[in-house]
């Protein structure tokens, strides 16, 4: 037992415990640990805490690398090996409060005056199992607001640029990359009743590459725009018209199941049209759209019209 001396009316006395400098090569290594158990016990504790206050903050815990002039010393926080169950955990947890907020957890990297500042990296374990067994999960989870508070915020933000025409850093969100099998999902906002991308006014670029799909409603153009709830397409086999005398028209009748009278129908012909005809769509029936076709009657001379397909788009909307 190593004590500091007790003091009435001044501070108490403090504990030191160094290692033997060396002019020449290293200085003496310090190591602390209790030893093995025996047969039927578990090994000894080790506790590192400062004592209480009356009236102040109480004393700092400090471990720290000394500094050097090219590189400094690592920092381990590690639990120990096992052979048969699981490791032990590591807790990094501020003090509860009972009359005030309670403590913040910092975790930040060095700054650099010359060169790159330092990383973060926040890996979960890996896993060499022979019978398929998963990685480990990383969450982040923000704080539960009690009875009608709010719950904490969570924010992901890159790094601003302190220059005029510097460019701040980017935020990838992507899933994992799968050998042979499926790659992983990206799912935001499954349980949010509104998700929002971009500036709210309307100044921000949004860009997908891929297909994009929406399901439910999708809303197109600013917050009053009408929602989309259903788009689908048809095609039909090739047709051929004949030839349109001036003035003259032509209608068909496609059988489209699924369209609706109250929803919105475009239709695109493969074929060229000359700027002679005009051609037009719309739906006379559940499950029907009319494509008529009319000849502009300029030139006043019969035109032919090309054999092709007819590509027939569907929107539905809701409200």
């Amino acid at each position: 037992m190593f004590t500091g001396g007790r003091a009435s009316n001044a501070r108490g006395g403090d504990v030191a415990l160094s290692t033997g400098y060396s002019d020449a090569t290293n200085s003496g290594s310090m190591r602390l640990a209790t030893v093995d158990s025996g047969s039927s016990g578990v090994s000894g504790g080790m506790s590192l805490f400062t004592g209480s206050s009356v009236v102040g903050e109480s004393g700092e815990i400090e471990i720290s690398t000394g500094g050097d002039s090219f590189l400094s010393g690592d920092l381990k926080f590690r639990s120990g090996d096992v052979h048969g169950g699981k490791s032990g955990d590591i807790l990094i947890e501020s003090g509860h409060s009972s009359g005030g907020v309670s403590g913040d957890i910092h975790i930040t990297a060095g700054e650099s005056t010359k060169d790159k500042g330092g990383d973060i990296e926040i890996s979960a374990g890996r896993s060499t199992s022979d019978s398929d067994g998963p990685g480990g999960d990383i969450s982040l989870v923000s704080g539960r607001g009690y009875k009608g508070g709010k719950g904490g915020d969570l924010n992901i933000v890159g790094g601003i640029s302190g220059e005029l025409y510097g460019r701040g850093g980017d935020v990838s969100i992507d899933g994992g990359h799968s050998e042979s099998g499926m790659h992983g999902q990206v799912k935001i906002g499954t349980e949010s009743d509104e998700v929002y991308m971009g500036e709210v006014d309307y100044s921000s670029d949004l860009f997908f590459y891929g297909h994009s799909f929406a399901y439910g409603a999708l809303s197109v153009g600013e917050e009053r725009g009408t929602p989309v709830t259903e788009h689908f397409s048809y095609m039909t086999e090739e047709v051929t018209i004949g030839t349109l005398l001036p003035s003259q028209s032509v209608a068909l009748v496609l059988q489209v199941d699924g369209v609706k009278v109250e929803d919105n129908v475009s239709v695109n012909f493969s074929g060229r049209l000359g700027g002679r005809i005009v051609m037009s769509s719309s739906i006379i029936a559940d499950g029907e759209v009319e494509i008529n076709m009319v000849h502009s009657g300029s030139p006043p001379v019969p035109y032919d019209i090309p054999s092709g397909t007819f590509r027939v788009n569907v929107f539905q909307y809701r409200g």
